[in-house]
């Protein structure tokens, strides 16, 4: 049997952008209107197999709300990358995003980040 990686990935923006629709739909498959606000952070687990090897991806879902921010940077430690939501409709919601940056990569400066934008539907 193959080796089981496990790699933590951490999910942050400005809370409404839609971390956790997104999360939501990437675990479960389905799409769910009815989303409530993170309160600090969600956890949650992708199972995925990549040529053959069984990866779990440990999501680390960053509620959005300023007045949560003061207890992420604990969260951080050990993460192997970072995807940082956007809401393509709010364009205000990119202000923020060098904060979440420097949130993420408290422990690690070189910690891989990726963009997303979210909301292109409407």
């Amino acid at each position: 049997m193959p080796k089981k990686y496990v790699f933590k990935v951490l999910v942050a923006g400005q809370g409404g952008v839609g971390k956790t629709t997104f999360l939501t739909r990437a675990v479960t498959g389905k799409f769910s209107q009815n989303t409530s606000m993170t309160i600090g952070v969600e956890f949650h687990l992708l199972n995925l197999t990549i040529d053959g090897t069984p990866i779990v991806l440990q999501v680390w879902d960053f509620g959005g709300q300023e007045r949560f921010r003061f207890m992420l940077e604990s969260y951080v430690a050990g993460a192997k990358g970072a995807m940082l939501l956007f809401d393509l409709t709010r364009m205000i919601t990119l202000d923020n995003l060098g904060d979440w940056i420097k949130i993420c990569r408290k422990n690690d400066p070189s910690l891989p980040i990726l963009f997303i934008g979210t909301k292109q539907d409407r």
